[in-house]
C-alpha cells in the first residue's frame, strides 16, 4: 500500500509530514486531505477571526498530487 504525506502550509511556514500515512490510492488520500481541512476549520477558527491554510499531499516519490486550501473568516455582528 502506498504512503502519502500531508504537508501543512500556514502563516508560520510549511510543516512537513515526515511520517505519512498509507492509503490504497491517491483518491483515498484526497478524501483524508479534505477531512483534515474540515477539522482545521472546526478547531482553528475559534479565537482566531480568520484562517488561511493549505494541505499539500505528496506521494512516496515526493511528487505533489493535490493541494487543498482552507480559507475561513468568522464575523459576528450584533443584531437589534
Amino acid at each position: 500500500m502506498p504512503r502519502f504525506y500531508f504537508d501543512i502550509h500556514d502563516e508560520s511556514g510549511i510543516h512537513r509530514d515526515e511520517e505519512g500515512e498509507m492509503f490504497e490510492n491517491p483518491q483515498a488520500a484526497a478524501v483524508e486531505a479534505n477531512q483534515i481541512a474540515t477539522e482545521m476549520v472546526r478547531h482553528g477558527i475559534g479565537p482566531v477571526s480568520q484562517l488561511d491554510r493549505a494541505i499539500e499531499v505528496r506521494d512516496q516519490s515526493g511528487d505533489r498530487l493535490l493541494r487543498v486550501r482552507v480559507s475561513a473568516k468568522l464575523e459576528t455582528q450584533g443584531l437589534k
